[in-house]
């Protein structure tokens, strides 16, 4: 499409979409997808937040036009989930460490900006490679919210231990307090968030003080979270030491 902004030039995009009639109200699917272009907009000078050119309804289709992220050869795009499962592409351990530095430097940006994600997960990470080296953006911010106005989640009851046990498998990144006090959403939800993140990093990569460190973020008791300011400085002493390392492996091994 050309670009408003660049006359003359053309950009590779990606259109998300979302069809109003699956909505019980529509207009309330078209101001959600509004929301989320705002705060993309807003975020979007990040380098790990993907620009947003514009959003339009077509019939009952709305849609959000956005930077594609991705492989423009096949036109496809892979997240940091899909690394993790496949191995696909061989990134080395530095690489994963940098890509995950990236998300949190840009999550940590959003907080002091007054947004939660409140959906950070892997499957939601894109990976591509800018030509010198692979980078990460976060993607799907249809759950952000206001860090004054957040969200209120729905308490979940549980008839027994096993119960609960089972719901935090199913559901991994997500921080305990929400469904077990209905706590709203939070900073610390967020930082528990990129805590499992980190862990399922390490464990990738095979980096014990990662998946330890990524445990210690993903903790039970949210007071006892780090800040992400914390999870920057150490992330970057990971790095230091991957690259003092020649044999560094990576996901599909040294």
């Amino acid at each position: 499409m050309t670009s408003d902004l660049f006359p003359g030039h053309y950009h590779l995009v990606a259109v998300k979409t979302a069809s109003l009639n699956s909505y019980s109200n529509p207009n309330h699917a078209w101001a959600k997808m509004l929301a989320e272009a705002r705060v993309m907009k807003f975020l979007d000078d990040l380098p790990s937040v993907p620009r947003v050119f514009g959003v339009f309804r077509q019939g009952d289709i709305c849609c959000m036009v956005q930077e594609f992220i991705g492989n423009t050869f096949s036109l496809s795009s892979t997240t940091f989930l899909d690394v993790l499962r496949t191995g696909q592409p061989s990134l080395s351990a530095l690489e994963c460490i940098s890509m995950t530095s990236e998300v949190v430097i840009a999550l940590n940006e959003m907080h002091k900006r007054g947004i939660l994600h409140n959906d950070v997960a892997a499957r939601n990470i894109l990976i591509h490679h800018d030509g010198t080296s692979y980078r990460a953006k976060l993607t799907d911010f249809g759950m952000a919210c206001r860090v004054e106005y957040p969200r209120g989640n729905r308490k979940v009851i549980f008839s027994s231990m096993d119960e609960v046990i089972q719901y935090m498998d199913n559901h991994p990144e997500v921080a305990p307090e929400k469904y077990i006090d209905g706590a709203c959403d939070s900073v610390s939800g967020d930082v528990y968030s990129i805590g499992y993140g980190i862990r399922i990093v390490g464990v990738a990569i095979r980096h014990s003080d990662m998946v330890e460190f990524g445990k210690a973020c993903a903790c039970f008791d949210a007071e006892d979270r780090p800040s992400l300011d914390w999870v920057i400085n150490i992330l970057d002493i990971y790095k230091e030491k991957e690259k003092s390392n020649p044999k560094c492996q990576g996901i599909n091994g040294p």
